[in-house]
């Protein structure tokens, strides 16, 4: 912004922005935050580090009179305690109010909200090429002046599109107790326990780990004993024929090419997914045990059942945990409220 003779400040319109260069103000600011030129020049170029800043930064969020906008504050709320120890405040937050307008998946994103409410242009078209695309994105590779534009779009138009939302919702108050009751409160609080984590028991999954794969080998040696060792639970087309067999053929003729000739099989009625495909999971082997099976079936069925079951927990959580743990001994995730529609967290 230019400063006035009056000591007010008027703010630089896009259309005063130069191509190329640098422009000279006496202000930077953003929303309802104005640093002035000279605190700026003093600090240097460490100054987001800078304990003159974030105490500013710190004072100005415990003001009641400013308010804070944001889109994903949630996002944005942990990378300031995290790096600067300061706590800020959500006081709007795009995404959330247009959430609470619409909740259907993948359709919160500023871009697309900016361009589609808004009509704004793919300004960050403008910077892929600096920047790459997808995960090889390098934002150290954009021209300061180039990021600063791009940075000045995502503050404006997360403003517009905030006032925007929160004025459809004032008009319809359900839709806007959810916003304001829920969703906005919600976030700080999920922001905390991201940053907290959990505690795991890095130890204690490795003994786990161990004493599973023993329980696993007893479950498969157990099935192997059914009929043949040459059966690997794990193969689709071996488990159809052992539990189903000519039924299969019977019942659902497309799947003859994919069942196992020379295993023997218990003839059992075919229990299907929602694909319409013979199951062969822990559901399938629930529903057969409602089916009044002899002794050796029913032993086979539970064995295969508890396979199924202890095997997901050891693949899913004992095994994979312990390389996800952070160096303190915590796991650390994403609480997201915008992609279910049924507004759990995901």
């Amino acid at each position: 912004s230019h400063r006035n003779e009056d000591g007010t400040y008027t703010p630089i319109s896009l259309g005063e922005l130069p191509k190329e260069g640098l422009l000279q103000v006496q202000a930077v600011g953003a929303g309802c935050l104005l640093i002035r030129r000279e605190v700026l020049e003093a600090i240097g170029d460490n100054w987001f580090q800078h304990a003159w800043f974030r105490e500013r930064l710190r004072r100005l969020h415990e003001h009641h009179g400013s308010r804070f906008v944001w889109w994903h504050g949630k996002f944005d709320r942990k990378w300031y305690k995290h790096h600067l120890g300061v706590e800020v405040r959500i006081d709007g937050d795009g995404m959330l109010s247009h959430v609470a307008l619409d909740s259907r998946r993948g359709i919160h994103g500023l871009k697309e909200r900016a361009s589609d409410d808004l009509g704004a242009s793919d300004y960050e078209s403008e910077i892929k090429a600096y920047a790459g695309r997808g995960a090889s994105t390098d934002f150290g590779r954009i021209p300061h002046w180039e990021l600063v534009k791009y940075t000045a779009q995502d503050v404006g138009l997360t403003l517009q599109l905030t006032e925007q939302y929160e004025a459809q919702l004032a008009e319809t108050p359900g839709a806007e107790r959810v916003y304001r009751e829920i969703l906005l409160p919600c976030a700080p609080v999920l922001s905390d326990m991201e940053l907290a984590g959990v505690a795991v028991d890095v130890p204690a999954l490795k003994g786990l780990e161990v004493e599973f794969a023993a329980i696993l080998e007893g479950y498969t040696e157990r099935l192997q004993m059914f009929g043949t060792t040459r059966y690997n639970p794990n193969s689709y087309p071996q488990t159809v024929q052992l539990l189903y067999g000519e039924h299969v053929r019977l019942a659902y003729p497309n799947a003859a090419a994919r069942t196992a000739d020379g295993l023997p099989s218990l003839h059992l009625p075919v229990q299907f997914n929602d694909q319409h495909t013979p199951a062969t999971g822990s559901d399938a082997c629930d529903k057969l045990l409602q089916t009044g099976l002899t002794p050796r079936a029913e032993d086979f069925v539970r064995a295969l059942r508890s396979l199924r079951l202890d095997g997901q927990l050891y693949r899913t959580y004992i095994q994979k945990l312990p390389r996800v743990v952070h160096d303190d001994g915590r796991l650390r995730t994403n609480y997201n409220q915008h992609v279910v529609r049924s507004g759990r967290l995901s």
